[in-house]
């Protein structure tokens, strides 16, 4: 938060990415135009696996160290919650939030099968376990901090994969649905599986609604992620959940390829146009 960042006066980045950057400075230090890779460093400093950030601070013999913001806050709906309540020039019932929810079923299996447990597979694992238990009382947790902060709980919405998987529950199921759903089920968890998935669900997507329903690259490629909203109430069971099933099992890397960020993209323009009213009401300003 930049207040907090500017409050720190900060003069003096040290290990581990040293540099000679004039950090008491204003317009450096003022929490806004801080460097963005101390707070990329920072984050991936979790407590155990890799290094603190730290810092020298103005005036004072000592070392601030910085770590991911996840060891305390993995949801980070407490530090959004603070940042609300901390703006006294908005009325709290004009004090709204989004929260994406991005948390698929991945690709780690539910157990370690090597020989050896190391220690960052054993580390990942438990990491994976606690995150998916806070999720489970996401909804109560955030409404108890929104009601401890004076907000109202109907000013924040919860959009992402849970969005589409909830409107594929109330759809109309067919024979199609059926067979894609035997057919995910013997699939394997490889990256080639899932890009024969798409090749298809792309061919159908083309076949379906033709080649005018979606924008092309500068070689002539059908971007199926710009498929035309007004075409979304047209999709099918089978379509939702392969496109909620591949979405969902996209692996958090540096890069992705080119099938999976079309597909994390349609899914989340198909998440949005889902909660478009609920969205709307959030830009709603009360009196």
């Amino acid at each position: 938060m930049p207040h907090i960042i500017k409050g720190l006066k900060l003069n003096a980045s040290l290990a581990p990415n040293r540099a000679a950057l004039p950090l008491n400075e204003s317009e450096i230090n003022d929490g806004y135009n801080f460097p963005v890779t101390y707070g990329i460093t920072a984050s991936s400093a979790f407590p155990g696996v890799l290094p603190k950030v730290k810092f020298g601070v103005k005036d004072q013999s000592k070392i601030l160290c910085i770590i991911d913001g996840g060891a305390s806050d993995n949801m980070g709906y407490k530090t959004l919650a603070e940042v609300l309540h901390s703006d006294t020039k908005v009325n709290d019932k004009n004090k709204k939030a989004v929260f994406i929810d991005c948390l698929g079923q991945g690709k780690k299996e539910p157990y370690i099968n090597d020989t050896k447990i190391g220690l960052l597979s054993l580390f990942e694992t438990a990491s994976l376990y606690t995150v998916q238990t806070r999720y489970m009382t996401f909804d109560k947790d955030v409404e108890s901090t929104f009601e401890r902060y004076k907000i109202p709980v109907k000013n924040y919405q919860i959009i992402g994969f849970t969005t589409i998987r909830d409107h594929l529950l109330k759809m109309e199921k067919d024979q199609d649905y059926n067979d894609l759903v035997v057919e995910l089920k013997a699939t394997n968890d490889d990256s080639s599986s899932w890009i024969k998935l798409f090749a298809n669900f792309k061919e159908d997507l083309v076949t379906k609604f033709g080649e005018s329903a979606f924008k092309k690259d500068k070689v002539g490629e059908i971007i199926v992620a710009t498929l035309d909203k007004d075409k979304f109430p047209e999709l099918t069971a089978s379509e939702v959940l392969l496109l909620y099933e591949y979405a969902s099992h996209v692996e958090t890397k540096l890069r992705i390829t080119a099938q999976e960020r079309d597909v994390l993209l349609l899914s989340g323009r198909f998440a949005v146009f889902l909660k478009t009213n609920e969205l709307r009401e959030l830009l709603v300003e009360y009196k």
